[in-house]
């Protein structure tokens, strides 16, 4: 839920369609466990987000542009990278 939220208050602060696509969307979580659930919704996210691409991992992906930085209670870390062309 933190996802959408963070990329929709993304795209709101950067006066964006909710339905601009984004190249990439990155999550990148601490808890292993988490990380491999989030993959399973990697579909998922791509689809609520408007993401060409969506990875999850355990370290920032440094290029992007940090939207969302959870707290000790959910140590999730969102990062986007805004859409260059068309989505092929």
């Amino acid at each position: 839920m933190q996802i959408a939220i963070a990329v929709r208050r993304y795209k709101s602060e950067h006066n964006l369609s909710l339905a601009t696509p984004l190249a990439l969307v990155h999550v990148s979580v601490l808890d292993s466990d988490l990380a491999e659930t989030l993959q399973g919704a990697e579909d998922d996210i791509a689809g609520v987000t408007r993401a060409a691409e969506v990875t999850i991992g355990t370290t920032r992906n440094l290029p992007l542009e940090t939207i969302y930085e959870g707290q000790a209670s959910a140590p999730i870390t969102v990062s986007v990278s805004p859409l260059q062309g068309p989505i092929h």
